[in-house]
């Protein structure tokens, strides 16, 4: 099942050709495709504001699902080192992806 992302590489990419946040058809343009696609989750990160992620849900019916990028582990990370994060995000990525 395909799913959109939002990454801070992405958003550094949009910000240098003039772009700061999706724009409201943009933000359209992405939520058409996730009921299209049936798309059920869609992804944030612990260190990236959920805001657009949200938005997207709010206006498709998706649920949000955090992943840990390990860049900026905290007290609330859902582990103490690399393989603990990482299955703990497998998990996650399992959920909402619908795998058993």
């Amino acid at each position: 099942m395909p799913f959109p992302a939002v990454h801070p590489a992405l958003d550094r990419a949009l910000a240098n050709k003039g772009y700061a946040e999706p724009t409201p058809v943009q933000l359209s343009s992405i939520s058409d495709y996730v009921k299209k696609n049936k798309v059920t989750t869609i992804y944030a990160e612990t260190l990236v504001s959920p805001k657009t992620a949200e938005t997207v849900a709010k206006q498709t019916g998706a649920k949000v699902a955090v992943l840990d990028p390990l860049e900026g582990l905290t007290d609330a990370s859902k582990g103490k080192n690399y393989f603990e994060v990482m299955k703990s995000n497998l998990t996650t990525l399992k959920q909402g992806q619908g795998c058993k």
